[in-house]
């Protein structure tokens, strides 16, 4: 089988890109049965050129956990239109139109780059709540495009939950703890917010509670699946009176509600006990099912069998009934990981390539489409959870997932500044972007390289682990061509900023591009997590004429694509500055030739508005207002 491989979180994405690939997964399945004036962007830094450099970061990579139900059907599911419910299980009397939304708050990122024959490990980090919107007066008001709940706590790793398209209605749930704000006050329930654009979202009432013996110990995670006729179920993780991990399912008591406000937990459930070869504690995370080829319905869950992290597949002809056929092997399997949680198997085609342009059913199959496998890796607990909304595509090289923001972040665009075309930067050149508030933005900047003959060497032990090479040549060490590209938080002296970057590398007569977002400087708050992160990108440098960066800024999200989405590195800094003073934003470049900035356009962000309290009145689609100022 040959793998395709997409920067991420501490998961594993592979991207099945040959037919024999698919073929295996069946027979496995078988087995189972406009214009402004320019920006004043010629003020240069006069400050001291570089703060004194930091101890250097550690060299592993940090990984997270999760997660759910992450992030990838391209961006809108088909729509489904409502039924009531009929007694007992569902059935499959026709082969429906399945699937979730993109999770529209599960962003992906880079990157450690610890390789394996087929796959490269990366990390990824995103958030639903931000611990400084609570505790912290200067972080209030984010943007926050993200969810934040407005009363306790959504469990670390905050798990968003169960994402889906319905009667014209996203909806999200999410890990919550509605009694107070730790997560061993209370048992877990699920929280609920909805959207009509994917930036606002209104708070609705928990949806799932933990108040029957298959989950009387906390409602866990899970996902969603539109059923024949329209109808949405969840199937979740439940810990049961005995403390036993078990997978249950749940409808929604009135399908004709698009807000899908109450939902009932049959009392048949667990619809997935137990299995014997299984702890107690390692069985969880049931996936967005999809139907095979032979009419039946298939899960992923989570499971340790034996010392062994797997993904175990289930089947079922009517969604309750499910059974793990005995002699069926894992869908995925390894023994070097510990626990692999989170399992996602969605299809991808390239941009435009979905029909009605409504996004991929999750039992979609046929010519032209890949299978992803996405599991998150158990490593360590350093947990981020983020994010702006995004698309996610295929690449047209069948083997690269892309990414980008969806167009409706650009509702919240206000006032513009433009660079205007052709500014160089030479050596050691960095240019403040003035105009717009460095805490809440969005910048889009191209950079033009006149020459790749200053490259430096690439050391082949490089590639396999690029976050360490990102901080080993950091933005402050000079180089050939690069480290160029944005500074942001930065305080005014510059002892606190981020960088995001790109350096060139030459290697085997050709020339490798790393991109980088660099965190050792974010903040001089001690105890602060501030690794550096990055990854190649899968780009000809030589080929394509500007080097692009896009980067959004929401406070203490830092969230940057690179190279036309072939990269996505997320962040979170915490610079101390913030709480008194102003953000400040540069262009900089730090490399030996000089770099053009060919076109740049940076915009304030508006405040979104986040799990409102209200009715109807609050799911509020915002209107572009896009006020340009001259400079």
């Amino acid at each position: 089988m040959v793998m395709g491989n997409t920067v991420a979180g501490n998961h594993i994405y592979m991207v099945i890109r040959d037919s024999s690939a698919e073929a295996q997964l069946e027979q496995s399945n078988q087995r189972e049965r406009e214009p402004a004036t320019p920006l004043r962007l010629s003020r240069p830094w006069r400050g001291s050129r570089w703060p004194p450099a930091p101890s250097p970061p550690p060299s592993t990579c940090a990984s997270t956990l999760r997660r759910r139900p992450l992030p990838l059907l391209v961006l809108r599911l088909p729509r489904a239109t409502a039924a009531a419910v009929q007694a007992g299980p569902p059935t499959t009397s026709s082969r429906p139109r399945t699937g979730r939304m993109v999770s529209a708050l599960t962003s992906l990122a880079s990157v450690s780059g610890r390789c394996t024959v087929d796959l490269i490990r990366t990390q990824m980090f995103a958030e639903l709540i931000d611990p400084c919107v609570v505790v912290r007066s200067a972080w209030r008001g984010e943007l926050r495009v993200s969810l934040a709940v407005r009363l306790g706590w959504i469990l670390a790793p905050a798990d968003p939950n169960g994402p889906m398209y319905y009667n014209g209605m996203y909806h999200l749930f999410y890990q919550y703890n509605p009694h107070g704000a730790l997560w061993g006050v209370g048992n877990l329930s699920w929280g609920h917010s909805v959207s009509g654009d994917l930036v606002n979202w209104a708070a609705l009432d928990t949806a799932l509670d933990p108040t029957s013996p298959f989950d009387a110990n906390g409602c866990w995670s899970g996902s969603a699946t539109i059923l024949p006729g329209g109808t949405p179920a969840i199937l979740y993780t439940g810990i049961d009176a005995n403390g036993e991990q078990v997978q249950n399912v749940a409808f929604p008591r009135d399908p004709a509600d698009p807000l899908l406000r109450r939902w009932d937990k049959p009392g048949y459930n667990p619809v997935i006990p137990l299995p014997a070869d299984v702890p107690g504690d390692k069985f969880r995370d049931p996936s967005t099912a999809w139907l095979g080829r032979d009419g039946l319905w298939r899960v992923a869950v989570s499971a340790e069998v034996r010392g062994v992290a797997s993904t175990l597949v289930y089947r079922s002809a009517d969604f309750l009934r499910w059974e793990r056929a005995p002699a069926a092997a894992p869908l995925h399997a390894s023994r070097a990981a510990g626990m692999v949680e989170c399992p996602d198997l969605f299809p991808v085609k390239e941009e435009g390539d979905d029909g009605d342009g409504q996004g991929l059913d999750a039992s979609a199959s046929g010519a032209g489409l890949r299978h992803v496998l996405k599991l998150s890796v158990m490593d360590t607990l350093q947990d981020y959870y983020m994010t702006f909304p995004r698309k996610l595509w295929l690449d047209e090289d069948g083997k690269q997932l892309r990414q980008w923001p969806v167009e409706e972040i650009e509702t919240l665009r206000r006032k513009r500044v433009v660079l205007r075309r052709g500014t160089a930067l030479a050596t050691g050149g960095m240019n403040e972007i003035v105009g717009v508030a460095g805490s809440q933005a969005d910048v889009e900047v191209a950079f033009k390289v006149s020459s790749l003959a200053g490259a430096e060497a690439l050391d082949p032990n490089w590639l396999l682990d690029p976050q360490k090479l990102c901080g080993e040549k950091g933005a402050s060490v000079p180089g050939g061509v690069g480290p160029f590209g944005l500074i942001v938080m930065a305080s005014s002296d510059l002892r606190e900023h981020t960088a995001v970057f790109f350096r060139a590398f030459r290697y085997h007569g050709r020339y490798k591009l790393l991109m980088c977002t660099d965190l050792t400087r974010s903040s001089t708050r001690a105890g602060v997590y501030k690794p550096p992160y990055g990854g190649f990108v899968d780009v000809d440098v030589e080929e394509h004429e500007t080097i692009n960066l896009r980067t959004l800024i929401d406070h203490s999200v830092v969230e940057s694509f690179g190279a036309d989405g072939r990269m996505c590195i997320t962040a979170r800094v915490y610079p101390e500055h913030a709480e008194t003073s102003n953000n400040h934003m540069f262009v900089f470049n730090n490399g030996t030739g000089t770099v053009e900035v060919y076109k740049l356009e940076a915009w304030e962000l508006a405040a979104a508005t986040v799990n409102s309290v209200g009715g109807n009145d609050s799911l509020v689609i915002s209107k572009s207002n896009d006020q340009s100022e001259s400079y």
